[in-house]
């Protein structure tokens, strides 16, 4: 077992004894607010309520990529809320004394 703990980090990010260059990114979420996820996540749910909604109202015609469109907005959606809260929680929790 190597005695270096930079092997143990991801590919690119940085270590207390140095740093590597940020080479695809990897680290760069560890920057984002988990209210930009919160965000993210209602812009999507919301989109994904609004198409179908244009669609049933007969503004919009439906079509399949339509459909699919608002299926996976909503969804991802739904997935970047629960990321979003549970990282806003997270950090909250380590906060505490």
């Amino acid at each position: 077992m190597p005695s270096d703990p930079s092997i143990w980090q991801p590919v690119g990010c940085t270590v207390k004894g140095g740093s590597r260059l940020l080479a695809a990114g990897c680290c760069a979420m560890r920057n984002w607010k988990p209210s930009y996820f919160i965000l993210a996540g209602f812009v999507l749910v919301l989109s994904g309520f609004v198409l179908p909604f244009l669609m049933v109202l007969q503004v919009i015609q439906s079509t399949f990529f339509l459909d699919f469109l608002a299926y996976a907005a909503s969804f991802s959606g739904l997935l970047l809320g629960i990321i979003g809260s549970a990282v806003y929680t997270a950090t909250r929790r380590r906060r505490r004394p």
